[in-house]
């Protein structure tokens, strides 16, 4: 019950039936997910992602026994020039600080940046190919 209330969870029923009838690894790894994600953005509705995490009995991206990436990540599909250009974005502002293996890659393996302008759908940003974001921003030399 302190791992909810930690979480900012509030058991409603549904999701106190959906702890008595599953494993404590669907409920433990669902815990895991949703600790994750609020990391690095803010769930308004932490019961109603829990519900969805154990009914579709999702994992975390990693495992906190074992630490191991869930697959091999290729850093070298960045360049020093979009390292660079990321970096100065991140400390203007232009986009949000999010670790490299989260960005999408685009044709040809071009990174995405999410650029802390609001999307049409809703998100608080917009994924845009990184060039074009230079084009829209700048090159960002100080």
């Amino acid at each position: 019950m302190r791992q909810f209330q930690e979480q900012g969870i509030t058991l409603n029923s549904t999701l106190s039936g959906l702890i008595k009838t599953q494993p404590m690894a669907v409920i433990e790894n669902a815990l895991e997910a949703l600790s994750q994600r609020q990391q690095v953005e803010t769930i308004n509705n932490p019961a109603g992602f829990l519900v969805k995490a154990i009914k579709q009995q999702w994992k975390p991206t990693h495992s906190a026994q074992n630490n191991r990436q869930p697959f091999e990540f290729n850093r070298s599909v960045f360049t020093d020039e979009f390292l660079a250009w990321y970096e100065r974005a991140i400390a203007a502002g232009v986009v949000q600080d999010v670790p490299l293996n989260w960005l999408p890659l685009y044709q040809n393996y071009e990174p995405m940046v999410r650029v802390n302008q609001p999307s049409p759908l809703g998100a608080p940003y917009t994924a845009m190919r990184w060039r074009e974001a230079v084009v829209q921003f700048g090159d960002l030399m100080s």
